[in-house]
């Protein structure tokens, strides 16, 4: 694909997005409703439901989940449901939302929009939740969530939508993500390429929200403030040959690759490159967070453990590495995920704020879920932060990742982790940074 002016592409998705609309379809089966305190699962048509007719407060702070368990990114949503599930726990082992247990409906994403967008649906017009978690991709959320959920005015909080397109988005203030945009990680992938001196870099990316936001962000700034010579490559996220790709690869010759991908298309697009002699033996490769994942070594090969050793990647951290959050996630659900802990922190914010407005109805909580995160005294609990609040205290709530709330709902700088995969196929942290207005630095 022929080098376009990243500003202007940048730019021109920006406003395509701002003006597009979901269109979304009627509801599905399969959805579940879990009451945590006894770990009950029961099926749709045995929930009470008091339907779609707008916000307000019942009492009970109902949340919904949207999530990819299957399909597309199913190696990171079993994680981030299991997240959602133990938040939900904690909260209500000290005693649930203004005195109610909080009750949580899930459903599959399968991160496509024809069984995102049904779902989006249910959530608002049947199970009549105060607030939904999710999506997982940016995609998605743009088109077949967003809409439906912030235009109802119920709350929405996502833990792994990063794309730049949502910070200004006009969802009326309903809609929060714990994950920074992506503006930050291209700035952190800038440094990575601008330390090792290369003079030419192939960004090879899913011609998706995703992808074409990251991309262009990141190739800007190499080419405008670092000098960086950059060709970009489209590739098809549902394609299934990518030989004519890695050709053009091939014969550009760059001197580093940073390939911005999911593991579906991004493992195939790796055995084609390892196949014509560009694989991470024999180029430097840079990887971004949707790659982050221990099962890509054996997607790639499964006789091969040590396939992508010494490939570098980022992905979104916190100040702390979460080990005993990820440890008790495995421990208790038998699973955990790079983005566990910010789907955790998305329903502890949400329950917090709908427990400082002493009411679950969407249009009080909102007001003060950017509070929650900032300028009062530190908490680091569901059952601590709840006690400060009943004693009037004004709490900052200080969760598994570290963030504040800007006034768009987002966190105000990017922390990432910077890793290689090894020789076993497992990701090994090497370094932690801190992006803000000033750029990168050292944690």
């Amino acid at each position: 694909m022929a080098r376009k002016g990243a500003a202007w592409r940048f730019s021109a998705l920006l406003i395509a997005f701002g003006l597009a609309a979901a269109a979304c379809s009627d509801d599905e089966s399969g959805d579940t409703t879990t009451t945590t305190e006894a770990n009950t699962v029961t099926t749709e048509g045995e929930a009470t439901t008091t339907g779609g007719e707008g916000p307000g407060s019942d009492g009970t702070f109902a949340l919904g989940s949207i999530l990819p368990l299957t399909g597309e990114l199913a190696e990171f949503g079993p994680g981030m449901q299991a997240a959602v599930e133990m938040a939900v726990a904690d909260i209500n082992a000290a005693g649930g939302v203004n005195g109610s247990e909080v009750t949580l409906t899930k459903k599959d994403s399968a991160n496509d929009v024809e069984t995102a967008g049904p779902a989006a649906e249910s959530l608002v017009n049947s199970d009549d939740v105060d607030a939904v978690i999710g999506a997982a991709s940016s995609g998605v959320t743009l088109a077949a969530v967003i809409d439906t959920v912030t235009g109802a005015e119920r709350l929405e909080c996502s833990g792994s939508t990063t794309g730049p397109q949502l910070t200004e988005y006009g969802d009326g203030g309903y809609f929060f993500r714990t994950a920074p945009s992506d503006l930050y990680q291209a700035q952190v992938l800038v440094d990575l390429i601008a330390a090792e001196g290369y003079a030419s870099v192939a960004i090879v990316y899913r011609d998706d929200t995703y992808g074409d936001a990251l991309a262009a962000a990141t190739a800007d700034i190499l080419l405008e403030e670092v000098g960086v010579e950059v060709s970009e490559i489209a590739m098809d996220p549902n394609g299934t040959d990518f030989s004519n790709d890695v050709e053009q690869i091939v014969n550009e010759d760059p001197g580093a690759i940073l390939l911005i991908a999911y593991q579906e298309e991004g493992a195939r697009l790796l055995e084609e490159m390892i196949k014509q002699g560009i694989g991470p033996a024999d180029k430097p490769i840079l990887v971004t967070d949707g790659l982050a994942s221990e099962e890509l070594a054996s997607a790639v090969d499964p006789d091969d453990p040590a396939v992508l050793n010494a490939m570098r990647g980022t992905r979104p951290a916190s100040e702390g590495e979460p080990t005993e959050f990820n440890e008790r996630l495995m421990a208790e659900y038998g699973v955990a995920t790079t983005f566990g802990p910010r789907f955790y922190d998305c329903v502890m914010v949400l329950a917090l704020a709908a427990e400082e407005a002493g009411t679950d109805d969407p249009t009080k909580v909102v007001e003060q879920v950017i509070g929650i995160t900032k300028d009062g005294e530190a908490c680091t609990s569901f059952a601590e932060c709840k006690a400060a609040i009943a004693e009037g205290t004004d709490i900052k709530y200080e969760g598994v990742t570290s963030f504040e709330f800007n006034e768009f709902g987002e966190p105000d700088r990017g922390i990432y982790q910077i890793w290689h995969f090894d020789t076993e196929g497992l990701i090994v942290p090497d370094d932690t940074v801190t992006v803000g207005v000033d750029g990168a630095s050292d944690e």
